[in-house]
């Protein structure tokens, strides 16, 4: 299990160009976005793959300014749930079953897993899911990546 204290350092979310504005500038909802986990907001440890995502919301567009790099460090005062791979995946296959994959939140600030919908061993993310994680994901340092 991978403690808080080991998170990564650089954490990385590709959207299209106006979202991207959005987000550089604070702007971050939690309730729009989903994934493999659920609604919440989500960043990987990947830039390519951030790359690849600004590039399927762009179309063929140039992703130049749609790539968001956080530089974190652990958040020990945010109610903090590691989800390990056979327990998403579960957890991921229930939600779809029941239509809730798209609304699901685990009742924490920040959600850390592998991702396991691409077999690599080391590809993680994070999904920051409440309001007390929005804010905080909204005063961590970023930088728009040209």
């Amino acid at each position: 299990m991978i403690k808080r204290k080991d998170l990564y350092d650089c954490w990385y979310h590709g959207t299209d160009r106006k979202a991207a504005k959005l987000i550089y500038k604070g702007n971050i909802n939690v309730n729009l976005g989903v994934g493999e986990l659920g609604q919440g907001f989500y960043m990987g440890n990947f830039l390519h793959e951030a790359k690849a995502w600004a590039f399927h919301k762009n179309g063929k567009n140039n992703i130049q300014n749609s790539v968001i790099q956080f530089t974190i460090k652990p958040f020990l005062s945010l109610k903090y749930r590691y989800i390990g791979t056979k327990r998403a995946r579960a957890l991921y296959k229930k939600n779809k079953i029941n239509n809730g994959h798209r609304t699901f939140k685990f009742n924490k600030d920040l959600i850390h897993s592998k991702v396991f919908m691409v077999e690599r061993y080391d590809f993680q993310q994070l999904k920051w899911e409440s309001l007390k994680g929005e804010k905080t994901v909204n005063t961590i340092s970023k930088a728009l990546l040209k």
